[in-house]
This record gives C-alpha cells, structure tokens and sequence, in this order.
C-alpha cells in the first residue's frame, strides 16, 4: 500500500514536470545556404585583397529562444511582426570559423511570408539585419527546410569580424530556413530517473 502511494506520487511529480516543460518551449531557429562577404581593409603597401576567396561560402545561423517570451506589434502595410529575443546565437562559416552574436532577435511576419533576424548593438550602425522572404511560418512553429530568398530592401550590409578580419556581407543565396523544438536534458534525466525510482519499487513489491 505505501509502495503504491510513493508510485502515484511519483507519476503525478512526473506529470507536472512534463507539462512544465511543454510549456516552456525553446526553439533553434537555424538559416544556412550560401554567403558572399567583402573582406574589409588593406592598403597600398600590401597585395589586393582577393574578393574570390569569399564568394558563396556555406554559412549557418542559429538562434535559440525561449518561445514564452515572443511579443509583437503591426507593422503598416505588413500585417503582424512575431519577434523573440535569443538566449545565444552562433554565425558560423565555413573557413572563417564561428562568432557568438550579441542581442540576436527572430522575426517572422507571416502575412507577407517574411522572416529573419537582427543582431549587435542595438541603436547603432553595428546592428544587422538580414531578412527573407518564402516561408510562411510562425515562430512556434517547427518546419524542415523551407526555400527562402533575401530581401534586399530589408538588408543593411552588416559588418562580421572573424578573428580581427572584419568583412561586409554582400548577400545570401541557395538558404534554407528551419525551426526545432530544444530537448530540456534535465526534464529528460528526470523523467527517467523517475521510471528507475518506479522499476525499483516495483520489484521490491513482487520479491516479497
């Protein structure tokens, strides 16, 4: 009898946990294809700097957030702007390598099947933009690899730094964009930590 009541305790611990942790969904919001970049600098004393080598280089955002704390606000003409603030933000490209990205923020306007993010400094000259077009997607929505297409009127040439290289994005090409939903490991651990607490009880009951 007490065994039984540890176990029905036990399962309802389990299930209010697992509801917790439905309702704090984190996302990865991930845009990766092809990106031509300006390498920045040089001067009269050293060789030209060969623009070639940084034409459709493969490239990866992703953006994590907390999808509990989406806002939003009408744009005129646009309809409904969704927009969440990132826990952390990784640009990665090939041969340059990876940079965090400070204040990354997600947008989806689903209305005009536009989506994007901003990053840096916000107010200033350092924040960037990039914004596509082709999906029509809500940011807790999970999607696979919709074919998307930058939008140059909503694109400001931001400037990355790789490693004291500092480089102007030129343009995107080939993008695919993508939501997942984020495993909470500690839920999961839980979770099964429980299952053992109950195989254990369990087995103790019948070796009786």
């Amino acid at each position: 009898m007490f065994i039984n009541r540890i176990g029905q305790y036990l399962l309802i611990a389990i299930s209010i946990l697992a509801a917790t942790a439905s309702n704090a969904a984190m996302m990865r919001y991930t845009f990766e294809g092809n990106i031509t970049l300006e390498k920045l600098g040089g001067s009269l004393f050293e060789p030209p700097i060969d623009q070639s080598l940084y034409q459709n280089l493969n490239f990866s955002v992703n953006i994590d957030a907390d999808t509990d704390n989406i806002n939003s606000k009408k744009l005129a003409g646009y309809g409904t702007n969704y927009y969440v603030n990132g826990t952390n933000a990784s640009f990665d490209i090939n041969q340059l390598g990876s940079i965090d990205l400070i204040n990354p923020l997600v947008s989806s306007i689903p209305g005009v099947f536009v989506t994007g993010f901003t990053w840096g400094q916000v107010g200033t000259s350092q924040r960037g933009s990039a914004f596509f077009y082709g999906t029509y997607s809500f940011l807790t929505k999970e999607i696979l690899n919709d074919d998307v297409y930058l939008r140059t009127d909503w694109f400001n040439n931001p400037i990355l730094i790789y490693s004291g290289d500092t480089f102007r994005i030129s343009g995107f090409s080939n993008v695919n964009y993508s939501v997942s939903a984020i495993p909470l490991p500690s839920t999961l651990i839980l979770f099964l930590s429980g299952l053992g607490i109950l195989v254990k009880l369990s087995n103790k009951k019948y070796n009786k």
